[in-house]
């Protein structure tokens, strides 16, 4: 499939906390640590919401935020790395005086992510046949992080299981035959919506849900994160979520991976003539119909 540049569109950042026991990471830098000179910004008495939003905007490696209590100099603080260079490495601490501090990796990074890149085309805008319309837009893939395995260096080895679902809930408030025309346009959409090399994955995982297993293993002195891909698209504006049978493996303190492309400039309506909105009741007919048998056959037969 060929593809261009997207111009001029920044895709929200995804950000995942990366957890320490007992404790929390924190960018060495923060405490003069590298050559760097501390974070790119600070902003005091924020919020989470605010300090992730504030991240987003700029595109950033990194933020650290602290919750509390009151009384400590960090309360409320939060810390933005726009680069990872200027976070110089994440380093874990036990929380002993009780910051409650958290720091997120987010994908759109300068040092994790390349440029956003599109398919040319969204296939077809329209399938199927009937006067009733139902939309699917906003295409996008973001890897999830599923486990997190951390083993200390003086710790004996540790295996676990981790069972992932793939699949996602359907559109339980459509008709018999509204829900198959939307399963019969998902291959399509999809296709145009998403890079050709995980197009197929996505589709597939739509098509039936279903459980699997996966055995991590981590020695001593070493950490795994275990990804796994989201497809996320609207149906009539309402947001649905699918995870797809498509995983990755990093190490527990690299930023998340950069999604697969996706356009998500793309629509498509999808026709059938069972419509939900009580459009072919014809309820405008109801009184003729109650007054005179012609008037009857005439809303019968419309």
């Amino acid at each position: 499939m060929l593809l261009l540049l997207t111009a001029g569109v920044q895709a929200k950042a995804t950000c995942v906390e990366e957890i320490s026991a007992g404790g929390y990471y924190y960018c060495n830098s923060q405490h003069g640590g590298g050559a760097t000179g501390g974070s790119s910004i600070m902003y005091k008495d924020s919020t989470l919401q605010n300090c992730e939003a504030k991240c987003n905007e700029r595109g950033c490696y990194a933020f650290t935020y602290y919750s509390g209590p009151t009384r400590l100099s960090h309360y409320k603080n939060c810390y933005i790395y726009d680069t990872e260079q200027q976070c110089a490495g994440l380093l874990p601490t036990v929380d002993s005086s009780n910051f409650l501090g958290k720091t997120f990796q987010c994908s759109s990074s300068a040092s994790g992510s390349s440029t956003t890149l599109a398919p040319t085309t969204c296939g077809a805008k329209e399938t199927g046949k009937g006067r009733c319309i139902t939309k699917i837009s906003d295409a996008s893939l973001v890897w999830i992080r599923r486990k997190f395995l951390e083993v200390c260096e003086t710790c004996p080895e540790i295996t676990e299981t981790v069972v992932v679902e793939i699949g996602y809930a359907k559109e339980s408030t459509k008709s018999v035959e509204a829900s198959a025309s939307l399963e019969a346009s998902y291959p399509v959409f999809f296709s145009g919506s998403v890079s050709g090399s995980v197009a197929a994955s996505v589709t597939t995982s739509l098509s039936a849900s279903r459980s699997r297993e996966q055995s991590l293993t981590v020695k001593p002195n070493q950490s795994v994160a275990y990804w796994q891909l989201q497809a996320q698209w609207k149906v009539d504006g309402t947001v649905q979520k699918a995870y797809v049978e498509e995983f990755k493996y990093t190490a527990a303190r690299t930023p998340v991976p950069t999604a697969p492309t996706y356009n998500s400039e793309c629509t498509m309506n999808v026709r059938n003539s069972d419509c939900q909105d009580g459009s072919r009741a014809f309820t405008g007919c109801r009184l003729s119909c109650a007054l005179a048998l012609p008037a009857y056959l005439l809303c019968v037969l419309s």
